[in-house]
């Protein structure tokens, strides 16, 4: 058992004495998100419509295929985002060690918005993909970045590549 705060990088799972401890993302998941149950039926609609498009018949096959498109648009979607994510995390960690963490410099096209974004909200960044626990909630998890705002507040953050914001949650 191992003894003090581990990251099993294999399980992707936190524990605390060798006590598995909750993920916050396991805890935020309680947050509402009706705009995903739309986006899913969003895109069963677009399959098959591009179906009917190719002047393919709507078979049960097509309705089957069509009930799981949006996971497939998910999956692709992950590995998008997984590459956007290490861009973001080098151009925060380059930020904080050459501009005292402003949001200046050279960045690939891939994260204009969010560069834009950081540059219009951003005084600076405190750190990039640090882990972090608490012990009386029993929570674990891994925040992308913080930062200090314009308006001057500090803010934990966590980097999508959805096309939309739950808010500040």
């Amino acid at each position: 058992t191992k003894v003090g705060f581990c990251f099993d990088e294999e399980t992707h799972s936190y524990t605390l004495n060798g006590k598995r401890m909750t993920g916050i993302t396991t805890v935020i998941s309680i947050l509402a998100k009706p705009q995903l149950i739309q986006w899913a039926a969003t895109e069963a609609c677009k399959f098959i419509q591009t179906v009917m498009e190719r002047g393919e018949p709507i078979t049960l096959d097509v309705i089957t295929e069509a009930k799981t498109a949006h996971r497939k648009k998910k999956e692709d979607a992950g590995s998008h985002g997984t590459d956007s994510h290490a861009l973001v995390e080098t151009f925060v960690k380059y930020a904080i060690e050459n501009h005292e963490g402003r949001p200046i410099g050279a960045y690939p096209d891939a994260i204009k918005k969010f560069v834009d974004w950081a540059q219009e909200n951003v005084d600076h960044f405190l750190f990039s993909e640090r882990r972090m626990h608490d012990p009386e909630l029993f929570i674990a998890g891994t925040a992308d970045f913080a930062y200090v705002g314009k308006d001057g507040k500090r803010y934990m953050a966590d980097f999508k590549t959805s096309s939309g914001v739950y808010g500040i949650d």
